[in-house]
């Protein structure tokens, strides 16, 4: 009992030393998921759908090992 008064008493001393630098208060914009990569699909929006339903047959075509963006499916589609 004694050992574990001890322990607490020590770990609560601990607890109170600073440990680090603290990190600077964050600008408004800072977009904290933002990992510094700009790419490109994203940006210039070729990965956006018109509904749902399209983003779905798109999921399933994907699964059958096809590669491509929005736009690409879209004009897969016109000619079928």
């Amino acid at each position: 009992m004694l050992e574990f008064i001890l322990l607490m008493i020590i770990l609560d001393i601990l607890m109170k030393i600073p440990v680090g630098k603290p990190e600077p208060e964050a600008p408004a914009a800072r977009n904290d998921y933002d990992n510094g990569t700009a790419d490109a699909y994203i940006k210039h929006n070729s990965w956006e759908f018109k509904s749902v339903d399209d983003a779905m047959d798109f999921r399933e075509l994907r699964k059958t090992g096809w590669r491509g963006n929005a736009e690409d499916f879209y004009k897969l589609k016109e000619e079928v």
